[in-house]
């Protein structure tokens, strides 16, 4: 099962939790200016996610949870493993003032994150 379009969350603040047999978004996830969390408890995102300005963050709890596309965090944002327990790489380099990397379970790449929560596995941050 799953969503074959894009979702996009628009500006307010929001809350969307991905469950264990969600299935598969089939396009992007795109929020505006407001304060998001996006937990993956399971599922993937076959596009990009794009959380836009605000205080975003992005958990994910499940060893079989993908991103595959890019992760844009554009204000004061949070990548957490915490539910993760395989190990965990993530690399970043910074150009103008911004990072830009890749991480484990994103397969695009990452940009705008400001802080990162290691899993329960070995974590690696570069």
């Amino acid at each position: 099962g799953g969503l074959s379009g894009s979702l996009n969350l628009g500006d307010g603040n929001n809350s969307l939790t991905f469950n264990s047999g969600a299935g598969t978004l089939g396009g992007n996830l795109n929020s505006g200016s407001g304060n998001d969390t996006v937990t993956f408890n399971g599922g993937t995102i076959n596009g990009s996610v794009d959380l836009g300005a605000g205080t975003n963050s992005v958990t994910i709890n499940n060893n079989d949870s993908r991103i595959n596309g890019n992760l844009t965090m554009g204000g004061t944002d949070t990548l957490s493993y915490a539910g993760y327990t395989n190990p965990v790489n993530v690399n970043l380099w910074s150009a103008t003032s911004v990072y830009y990397g890749n991480a484990t379970a994103i397969d695009g790449y990452i940009s705008g994150l400001d802080n990162l929560v290691g899993g329960s596995g070995s974590s690696a941050a570069a």
